[in-house]
């Protein structure tokens, strides 16, 4: 069968040195580094929209509402505490597993060896580590600590020591979000990128995603170690003091980290998702209800992303399973792949078309829908790009492209595919653009690859919506730079863009329970093909 589009069928990549500009025409223009200005370049392609660099420095100040306990300990002098004193104690700071190994190592009091409370203590972390070890061959991720699993599943491969943890793009106004690495987010006007607008709240720690709700010019969801936090603030108040906000925090037993959250199209909904939960979440937003969908089996969900058309809910747990919702009734397809997770996956603007690749297979795969019925699409799922590794020479030099996808964005006029590698890929320091098609057929076609300075390595992408020529792309650099890549050309079907002037949707903070027991129904159907077999 056809394999699909290969890299060796993409423009060569700029050599090493030098700094993408734009693509114009579907050539991908670069100079290099320190070469006249991007500004002639941009206006001799007739590019309108596009924005300034943004920096993002490292801070060096522990992260907010986290702090250093083995510093703060190793500040005073060691105190002799009762045995009892001491375990209460632990168990206050850290946990109760904590509190049970003080009591295991043996303590004195007045030099009487306590030793009925360390039998016991004994005893029962021998039977706990039992049940964990069992557990863990199951589910390996129930062992892994808070910082583990946020740099597991985080969309980024360097998630603990980049300077950015991940952005969201407002998708009517000219403004992002950014979360920070020491657990703020940065508000910035994308025209003035000057002023900023600083978010910090005790209970928002360690950062994972981060989103906007559409239809609504001040809501912005963030899911963190804690939960989800719901900031409603103004980002077009141009200071760094706040005059009207407010946070919310929505949690749930055993939701977090919260590793990837998506609001339904119309922006009363949203899902969230967790490595340590196996159920899916909806909330309410607007009720302050949050209602779990249960599932049987496959672990805990490391991704989630409502289609545009708001009729189904992708979703990936953390082994080889991921499953598509229909949200009528809730129901699920079920979807199994031997080779690993599904890594990444993104759906088409107009919902029809779910896109998604797996950890250790450099390919691309897609699944088509029609319909909003159950079982209504693709009864297998087609590759459409070969992503394996290949050879372009440029100046009489070897440069290797390709490898796993570590994450990927769709465009607004679905016409342009932005990904970036893995880490130990051989191009982890490139992002690759293809151009798309949906019509007739599902089609990846070549594009070309955007370089960074020099040393500098991609962890983020996102694209711009509000676009009338082409596409905006923003990277996120591991140096704490964010650039902004005009994507020049003239979509088929040129997309709409919703009115920013149009009034937005009022968010209320009410009171009220934010927890249901109800339970959807659901059933699981297994798909069967040569590429997703069970």
């Amino acid at each position: 069968s056809d394999p699909g589009m290969t890299l060796a069928a993409c423009q060569a990549p700029p050599p090493v040195g030098w700094e993408s500009i734009l693509e114009t025409e579907c050539q991908f223009v670069a100079r290099p580094a320190g070469e006249a200005s991007v500004e002639l370049h941009l206006a001799a392609a007739g590019v309108q929209t596009w924005f300034q660099d943004i920096f993002i420095r490292p801070d060096s100040v522990p992260a907010h509402g986290a702090p250093d306990t083995a510093i703060q300990e190793s500040a005073f002098l060691p105190v002799r505490e009762h045995w009892l004193k001491k375990a209460i104690n632990t168990w206050r700071d850290h946990s109760t597993l904590k509190a049970l190994e003080v009591l295991a190592q043996g303590s004195s009091d007045e030099g009487v060896e306590v030793s009925l409370p360390k039998i016991l203590a004994s005893y029962v972390l021998a039977c706990i580590r039992r049940m964990q070890s069992l557990w863990g061959n199951l589910s390996p991720q129930s062992l892994m600590t808070t910082k583990d699993l946020c740099q597991r599943f985080s969309p980024q491969g360097e998630w603990e020591s980049s300077p950015m943890r991940g952005f969201a793009l407002h998708p009517r106004l000219p403004y992002i979000a950014i979360a920070r690495q020491d657990d703020a987010i940065e508000l910035k006007n994308l025209t003035q990128p000057d002023h900023r607008i600083m978010l910090r709240d005790k209970k928002q720690q360690s950062i994972m995603c981060l989103q906007w709700a559409p239809h609504c010019n001040s809501l912005l969801a963030v899911g963190t170690s804690t939960g989800v936090l719901l900031w409603n603030v103004d980002p077009t108040v141009a200071t760094t003091r706040l005059l009207t906000s407010w946070v919310r925090v929505e949690t749930s037993p055993n939701h977090t980290p919260v590793s990837a959250l998506s609001w339904s199209p119309q922006g009363n909904f949203l899902v969230s998702v967790s490595p340590s939960d196996t159920n899916l979440i909806t909330w309410d937003i607007p009720m302050g209800v949050a209602t779990r969908v249960k599932r049987a089996k496959g672990g805990g969900l490391a991704l989630v992303s409502w289609s545009p058309d708001g009729q189904r809910v992708f979703a990936a747990s953390v082994s080889a399973v991921f499953r598509v919702w229909e949200t009528k009734s809730w129901t699920c397809e079920k979807w199994t792949h031997p080779s690993g997770r599904c890594k990444a996956a993104c759906w088409s603007p107009a919902g029809d078309i779910l896109l998604f690749t797996l950890e250790g297979d450099p390919s691309i795969y897609y699944l088509s829908f029609h319909g909003s019925e159950l079982g209504a699409g693709s009864l297998a799922a087609i590759k459409c790009a070969d992503l394996s590794p290949c050879t372009h020479m440029v100046g009489g030099e070897e440069i290797v492209v390709g490898g796993d996808v570590q994450s990927m964005v769709w465009d607004h006029s679905g016409e342009r595919l932005a990904l970036i590698f893995a880490s130990d890929s051989p191009s982890a320091d490139m992002v690759a653009v293809l151009r798309a098609r949906t019509s007739p057929m599902v089609e990846m076609l070549p594009g070309g690859f955007i370089r960074g300075h020099e040393g500098e390595v991609p962890l983020l992408i996102g694209f711009y919506d509000n676009c009338v020529e082409g596409a905006l792309l923003a990277t996120a650099w591991s140096s704490g730079r964010l650039s902004f890549t005009p994507l020049h050309f003239q979509p088929s079907h040129p997309p709409s863009f919703p009115n920013p002037l149009a009034p937005p949707h009022t968010i209320h903070s009410a009171n009220i329970p934010l927890y249901s027991g109800h339970t959807p129904t659901h059933h699981s159907l297994r798909q069967h093909s040569p590429l997703l077999g069970s």
